[in-house]
């Protein structure tokens, strides 16, 4: 599934919609009273990974294609 930002997922969550694991940033005082926090363990060594996925056959603006340059993203052409 595709939303938005974490606030639709949040939303699909609260609504017994499936599970969402978010950053701890995320979530507020509110959220707590809604959504069963589990805060993942240290022992799966957990780190932030970033990644880019475009759909294939989209126009890439001339924008597009200076931020991605930016993030030095290998082969974004194909």
């Amino acid at each position: 599934m595709e939303v938005g930002n974490f606030e639709t997922v949040k939303y699909y969550v609260a609504h017994g919609h499936g599970l969402a694991v978010v950053p701890g940033m995320c979530l507020s005082r509110e959220d707590e009273a809604i959504f069963h926090i589990i805060e993942i363990p240290e022992a799966f060594e957990g780190d932030t990974t970033y990644g880019v996925l475009l759909h294939k056959d989209k126009y890439i603006s001339s924008v597009l294609r200076s931020l991605l340059a930016l993030f030095d993203v290998p082969d974004f052409q194909s």
